[in-house]
């Protein structure tokens, strides 16, 4: 089971969900924040990758080689403008046995097992960086003004297609992956996971100080017999 939800912001895009002989591939993009065009660059890379997704097998490989083809193919009035064109790109691949997750910018990633946490992808926020310098202390950083700003690279980045992948890890009966906004490590951590919706999650997450962002929640549901 699947749930998706884009940011609440105008231009919002939703999230896609691809199905494969293999099992489920979803991709969370979200351009909101960005300079440029970023927001638009989100939606053409979304429609691009509906009208191609059953070229290729799912796998970091083949997504790379398909998104690097996507980032040739752009049109010139997304390229051509001065503050560039990247946004956050999330990719969650289900197979049958199996989860693997590429992302980048502000989209966490987290895998919900039994008594777990795993935290296939966490953003890097520039007062981390300020707080592991000595520049601002543990203690400021929870009340910055730069608390939101990610320093993590972003998909598209002079125009690199490159997203930071997960090892594949085992995926059972009633483990949940997420995907999010990048305060989802910090949310989850404090609170017990009732959510049967991604825009109930985005949503909480916005109300615990996160942005709204794109949102999924992917739920293997037991098998029967």
């Amino acid at each position: 089971m699947i749930s998706v939800s884009g940011n609440r912001f105008s231009g919002a895009v939703e999230p896609l969900v691809v199905n494969t002989r293999h099992g489920q591939v979803v991709y969370a993009l979200d351009g909101s924040g960005s300079w440029g065009t970023g927001v638009e660059a989100a939606a053409w890379f979304r429609e691009w990758i509906a009208s191609n997704s059953k070229v290729f097998e799912p796998s970091p490989q083949s997504v790379t080689e398909a998104l690097v083809t996507a980032i040739q193919s752009l049109p010139d009035d997304i390229t051509d403008c001065e503050f560039h064109w990247s946004f956050s790109l999330a990719v969650a691949i289900c197979g049958s046995d199996t989860v693997q997750i590429g992302s980048s910018g502000s989209l966490a990633a987290i895998a919900l097992c039994p008594n777990e946490l795993k935290h296939l992808f966490v953003p890097t926020r520039l007062i981390e960086e300020l707080v592991s310098h000595g520049t601002i202390s543990a203690d400021e950083a929870q009340s910055h003004k730069y608390a939101r700003i990610i320093s993590s690279p972003f998909f598209g980045a002079d125009n690199g297609a490159e997203l930071q992948w997960s090892d594949p890890i085992p995926w059972c009966d009633d483990d949940r992956v997420v995907l999010g906004d990048a305060a989802l490590p910090r949310f989850l951590e404090a609170h017990e996971f009732t959510f049967r919706t991604a825009i109930e999650l985005r949503d909480a997450i916005e109300g615990f100080g996160g942005s709204s962002t794109s949102t999924v929640i992917v739920h293997r549901c037991p098998t029967s017999g």
